[in-house]
């Protein structure tokens, strides 16, 4: 991740404290490194928001939201990520439990994210 430069210029709260963008993402395995699309998160004390566009598509702009296909609702919005919540630093782990999200199944009691 790339930490966007605060008003301080530092992060007075701890490494993660500030606003970040990931220039980079690796997954799976074998492991895939790719350019991710457009994303932001912030860290403020135990907590978290991000916005994450995930894929590479060009997403189409919407006439009007009210007579698109559920096709063209699909692609704005599907690739879509929001959510906040806490997080915690564990070793080298950064885990996120998220509170609020776009996708109802990451808000369960017993789902956490885990970046490393």
């Amino acid at each position: 991740m790339e930490e966007r430069k605060s008003a301080a210029g530092e992060a007075p709260n701890g490494p993660l404290e500030g606003v970040w963008q990931a220039v980079e993402v690796t997954h799976g395995a074998p492991a895939v490194t790719i350019k991710p699309g457009p994303n932001l998160a912030i860290f403020s004390g135990r907590f978290y928001s991000r916005v994450d566009v995930q894929t590479l598509e060009t997403r189409p702009v919407l006439t009007d939201p009210r007579t698109a296909t559920a096709e063209e609702l699909r692609q704005v919005w599907g690739p879509i990520v929001a959510e906040a919540g806490s997080f915690e630093l564990k070793d080298e782990l950064i885990i996120l439990q998220p509170t609020i999200s776009k996708n109802p199944a990451a808000m369960a009691p017993d789902v956490s994210i885990i970046c490393a």
